[in-house]
């Protein structure tokens, strides 16, 4: 999934900033995403921990923003 951010990426604002609109648009609290490879790159990869049931309500969500 490609996400474009507007915030600098200085001293971690972006992935501050991701973290953040990943946190609104999939109702995780922020505490539950990760960034787990990528923090200082344009390409990351975002761990998200949740509870098994919440992955098809998460892909619902995904599939709306979209569109």
């Amino acid at each position: 999934m490609k996400i474009k951010i507007a915030a600098p990426p200085v001293e971690g604002g972006a992935n501050k900033r991701l973290i953040e609109f990943l946190s609104q648009i999939l109702g995780l609290k922020k505490q539950l995403i990760k960034i787990e490879k990528g923090e200082t790159s344009r390409k990351k990869l975002v761990k998200l921990v949740m509870p098994p049931e919440w992955v098809l309500t998460l892909i619902e969500k995904i599939q709306k923003c979209r569109n």
